[in-house]
């Protein structure tokens, strides 16, 4: 009994087929995509982390001229929950300017009348995709 073994080679197995091309190339598409959301996701997030150093160092900021100012005229310098502070006497000015976008501080008290003051003071600017954003500091100042 003799055996033949077949010397040809069957010519379909030697590459890669059209559609095993083609879902390779979907597969790596598809990795594509996840890394490039995660890359977008990460420069935001690096973005707010810039901006809320910012924002926090304008608060410190309006925390030491207040921390500077007379117990006793605190209020009528830093009038409670208004914007930007008063007419002609503006927060971007006594801090130096805002460097955010759509930059405001707002300083407000739990009780004016209050010994020792609560003092809150909130940043609030616009972020990456036009998302409002804030961050809050307090300090109590006693006379």
């Amino acid at each position: 009994m003799r055996i033949r073994r077949s010397v040809s080679r069957d010519h379909r197995c030697a590459g890669l087929t059209f559609i095993e091309l083609l879902v390779a190339i979907l597969i790596v598409s598809i990795a594509i995509c996840g890394m490039l959301q995660m890359y977008i996701g990460h420069s935001q997030l690096s973005e707010v982390a810039g901006q809320k150093a910012v924002a926090q160092n304008d608060a410190r900021d309006m925390m030491e001229k207040i921390n500077c100012t007379p117990t006793a005229s605190i209020v009528a310098d830093y009038p409670n929950g208004v914007a930007n502070g008063a007419t002609g006497t503006e927060y971007a000015t006594r801090i130096g300017g805002y460097s955010l976008s759509n930059e405001f501080i707002v300083v407000n008290y739990t009780n004016p009348l209050a010994d020792p003051l609560e003092i809150i003071v909130t940043v609030s600017w616009r972020g990456p995709l036009n998302r409002p954003l804030q961050l809050s500091l307090s300090t109590m100042k006693a006379e």
